[in-house]
């Protein structure tokens, strides 16, 4: 017999059956089908870990935020202490200030640099060790602004930029390298995911010991059952407390 088509005559009288839309025995559909492979003890765990993974990528993601805006403010702050320092000295001084090495403001991987408002430059160390100069730093030199904090690459090397005022017309610039500020973002980055998986993993299994403790009771309620079933035995359950779980167990004692 041939299956009857779209464009095919009804019979009246007739109904064509729609498909049952399948569900569990008892005839519910599941909102997630997946959690019907696991036990109400492992929905209990799995819940407990995803809302712990949520709370650490968030409290991750916050806390990695904070500890780098923090770093860089204190390395702005640091380097703009140095610059209104040297250039309230005689390091201003384009003539002493070409002949003196960076090391003597304290470090070695550092760029100096007294940058004119003409744009010319004179560099402790001469034109090729000079910072990364940008118009930031012409607006200093100029007086436009009093001091610039910008992040800036020179060579494949990444430097935090400051530049304040020395004296009219010109702005003393100094740049310091951002690779080690970058390791203790990288290690950092690396260590909060590792600590976030530890308590992932924590919050796992004390939602299965919570679990397994707050099910026991529906454990006992249901061996009940099941011996009521198998022997006929009536006799009411005993009941402690005053929870959910004790009501249910009076209604089962009612309904007995």
């Amino acid at each position: 017999m041939r299956p009857i088509g779209p464009t095919d005559p009804v019979l009246l009288g007739t109904t064509v059956p729609t498909p049952l839309r399948q569900g569990r025995p008892d005839g519910s559909v599941p909102r997630i089908e997946v959690l019907d492979h696991f036990s109400l003890r492992s929905r209990i765990a799995i819940l407990a870990a995803l809302v712990a993974a949520l709370v650490v990528v968030l409290v991750s993601a916050a806390a990695f935020v904070t500890v780098r805006v923090n770093i860089l403010q204190s390395l702005d702050a640091n380097l703009l202490q140095r610059a209104q320092q040297a250039a309230q000295s005689e390091l201003a001084d384009p003539a002493l200030l070409a002949r003196l090495p960076t090391e003597a403001l304290g470090a070695g991987d550092i760029r100096l640099a007294l940058l004119l408002a003409d744009g010319r430059v004179i560099s402790a160390e001469g034109a090729a060790s000079a910072p990364p100069l940008a118009q930031p730093e012409l607006e200093v030199a100029a007086g436009v602004t009093a001091s610039s904090v910008r992040t800036a690459e020179l060579g494949g090397v990444e430097y935090r930029v400051v530049a304040v005022g020395a004296g009219p017309g010109q702005a003393l610039v100094i740049a310091q390298k951002l690779a080690q500020t970058q390791q203790v973002l990288t290690t950092l980055g690396v260590a909060m995911p590792v600590v976030g998986g530890v308590g992932v993993v924590l919050a796992a299994l004390a939602g299965t010991a919570v679990a397994r403790a707050g099910l026991r009771p529906i454990d006992r309620l249901t061996a009940a059952t099941e011996r009521v079933a198998v022997t006929g035995d009536l006799r009411p359950i005993p009941v402690d407390g005053t929870d959910e779980l004790a009501r249910l167990t009076r209604s089962f004692n009612d309904m007995l």
